[in-house]
């Protein structure tokens, strides 16, 4: 469920880089990284629901997402797998500087001939990164350079000025700050109002702010909060839905009702007693899953990325 929130990705096996598969259930949560991200699709249809126009992308497609830029992925075909490359945009400040500040404008890649390169980079730098062959680490940042060109080759972008990038970090702070105030209070009776007053801001430029930086208003976010909590205490505790309800910060058990039957089109009750009678085809908790950094499940992400392009198996770059 949406939990808008910012992740910290840590580079466990490679400086700078970090690459995985991840399958999407529904939805994945929306929230922001300092990593730049770059996404294929290997199965299902997936809406960027974090953009304005909502845009599809479909198997063999492409996404990115900026540094810091708020995204959230649904899938429409019930459930997705995609390839994510993440990377630190100062992993070439010593010799390019610039690409630090950089800021794509194009999020969907539509697969056609234009980015067969930057997909056949992606590919082999997963098949690096999963095999763990000999030097593997100088061979990934030796492909992330030649990923970041093809980028910059094929797809347009700005850079951000100085006062743009004074302007991102305080915004990014505060939003951090205010983001940890609501989830240590999401319980009590929170008001927009009573937030912009403890930090000093304006209403409507705080109003402003979260809809700009979360692309999303004060008031949804609250409730797919308080909707993500009470998904927890369902499928984790006994407590009885106005118990959980109260728990999870609800005013009254109908907004909760409310929401249940939006996503999962029955109440909370129900939707309870599918998953724990394991009826057919149960709806699951929106969630994305990454695949463990296990040797033996490396092997089988690369088993997996096989499936969808026998020619990495022969390749063996």
């Amino acid at each position: 469920m949406p939990n808008h929130e910012f992740e910290y990705i840590k580079h466990s096996k490679t400086s700078y880089c970090k690459i995985f598969l991840a399958e999407i259930f529904q939805c994945t949560p929306q929230h922001w990284h300092s990593d730049m991200e770059l996404l294929l699709v290997l199965d299902g249809t997936l809406t960027i629901t974090s953009l304005p126009d909502n845009p599809i992308a479909k198997e063999h497609d492409m996404i990115v997402f900026n540094s810091y830029e708020t995204h959230r992925l649904t899938c429409t075909s019930g459930k997705g797998l995609v390839l994510a490359v993440q990377f630190s945009s100062s992993f070439c400040r010593s010799y390019y500087p610039s690409f630090e500040y950089t800021y794509f404008h194009q999020n969907l890649l539509c697969s056609c001939s234009k980015y067969t390169a930057l997909q056949k980079l992606m590919l082999q730098m997963a098949s690096s990164f999963f095999r763990e062959p000999d030097y593997f680490s100088l061979h990934c940042i030796g492909l992330l350079n030649l990923l970041t060109e093809q980028m910059l080759l094929n797809l347009p972008y700005g850079l951000l000025d100085m006062q743009e990038r004074s302007s991102r970090e305080k915004n990014i702070f505060r939003m951090q700050s205010i983001l940890n105030h609501i989830e240590n209070h999401y319980t009590e009776k929170l008001l927009l109002s009573d937030i912009s007053e403890q930090k000093g801001l304006s209403l409507h430029y705080l109003s402003h702010l979260f809809k700009k930086t979360l692309g999303i208003s004060f008031q949804n976010y609250m409730k797919q909060l308080r909707f993500e909590k009470a998904l927890n205490l369902l499928t984790e505790t006994d407590s009885s839905i106005l118990d959980i309800c109260i728990a999870s910060g609800f005013s009254d058990i109908k907004y909760l009702n409310q929401l249940s039957e939006e996503y999962f089109g029955c109440t909370p009750g129900q939707y309870r007693r599918r998953l724990r009678e394991k009826q057919s085809a149960p709806v699951p908790i929106p969630y994305i899953r990454e695949c463990s950094l296990t040797n033996e499940s490396l092997s089988e992400n690369f088993s997996i990325l096989c499936s969808y392009y026998p020619e990495l198996e022969l390749d063996h770059v």
